[in-house]
């Protein structure tokens, strides 16, 4: 510690901006959207886990982008109802189908369908 508070007093705290560098919520969620993969227990380990976690915990402002979110659900949504992979879930899909930030055209088609049949069944299995 005490060369480290030497080193940064001789380079005029040069040390500490490469050592410490303060990010914005949304910075921080872009950098982890390009190269994460970890997620929650049990959801696997891939980009597209760790893109669901990010999507059901942040905001749509707190995301890489909106154009990068639209495009991962529109480009992957077929696939993951083929595949099912453990976070594409009931819960999950109910989750992103009712963001309030989600703009018109977020979510593909089939996306928007299979959450209304889903939501239905629901409400028809409660009546």
């Amino acid at each position: 510690a005490l060369h480290f508070c030497s080193k940064t007093m001789r380079d005029g705290g040069k040390t500490i901006d490469t050592f410490v560098k303060h990010k914005t919520l949304r910075q921080q969620n872009s950098k982890l959207w390009d190269r994460r993969t970890a997620s929650y227990l049990g959801w696997g380990d891939t980009k597209d886990s760790s893109r669901a976690a990010l999507i059901y915990d942040y905001a749509l402002r707190y995301q890489k982008s909106e154009a990068d979110v639209r495009r991962w659900l529109h480009d992957n949504w077929s696939s993951w109802q083929r595949t099912n992979p453990p976070w594409f879930t009931e819960e999950w899909r109910k989750h992103v189908g009712e963001r309030s930030d989600f703009p018109q055209g977020m979510l593909p088609p089939q996306a928007i369908a299979q959450i209304q049949g889903e939501k239905e069944s629901r409400q028809a299995a409660e009546s």
